[in-house]
C-alpha cells in the first residue's frame, strides 16, 4: 500500500520550530485580550445577585450539577475574592513565568543574547569610522529594543481594546 503524506500546514510548522516559551507569550496576548473584561463581568454579575450562567447543552450537565452540589453538601461558600487590581491582572511573572520552566529558560537565553548584543555595541562604538560598525551599531540597537520588550512580556502583560487596530 501507497504512504499518503499529509502536508502540514505553514503556521504549523512555524509553531512546531518556535520556543515553548514563545507560544506561551502569544498565548498569554490571546488570554489578555479578554481578561480584564471577564474579571469585572463577573463582579457585576455577582452584584446584581443573578445567575451567572447559562448552560444549554447537555455536555455541561456535569459542571450544573456540581454547582448544585457545592452549596449542598460542602461548607464552601462561592463568592468571588476581591476584585484585582489591573497590574495583578496582568502580572504574567507571578501567575506564570516565575513557576514555567520553559519562560525561565527563554529569559535566561534572552539574557545571554542581550549581553552578546552589548558585546557587538561596544565593539562596534570603537571601530564607528568603518561601514561596518555603523551597520552592526544600528543593529544592536534595534535588538535591544526588541530584547527589552520581550522581557517586558516575561513580567506583564496589559491588552488594550482600544489600541488593537
Amino acid at each position: 500500500a501507497e504512504k499518503t503524506t499529509k502536508k502540514g500546514s505553514l503556521i504549523g510548522a512555524v509553531f512546531k520550530l518556535s520556543p515553548v516559551w514563545m507560544l506561551h507569550m502569544l498565548s498569554n496576548r490571546f488570554l489578555d485580550s479578554d481578561l480584564a473584561f471577564l474579571h469585572y463581568q463577573e463582579r457585576e454579575l455577582e452584584r446584581q445577585d443573578r445567575p451567572t450562567y447559562y448552560m444549554p447543552a447537555p455536555a455541561d450537565r456535569c459542571i450544573a450539577t456540581l454547582r448544585k452540589w457545592i452549596p449542598k453538601y460542602t461548607d464552601i461558600v462561592e463568592r468571588l475574592p476581591p476584585a484585582l487590581t489591573r497590574s495583578e491582572m496582568f502580572d504574567r511573572y507571578t501567575q506564570h513565568a516565575a513557576h514555567c520552566k520553559h519562560c525561565q529558560a527563554g529569559q535566561k537565553s534572552l539574557q545571554k543574547w542581550r549581553r552578546r548584543t552589548y558585546v557587538a555595541l561596544t565593539a562596534s562604538v570603537f571601530g564607528f569610522k568603518f561601514r561596518l560598525a555603523k551597520i552592526s551599531f544600528l543593529l544592536s540597537l534595534g535588538l535591544l529594543r526588541i530584547f527589552q520588550k520581550l522581557g517586558q512580556n516575561f513580567r506583564e502583560g496589559d491588552f488594550k481594546h482600544y489600541e488593537n487596530h
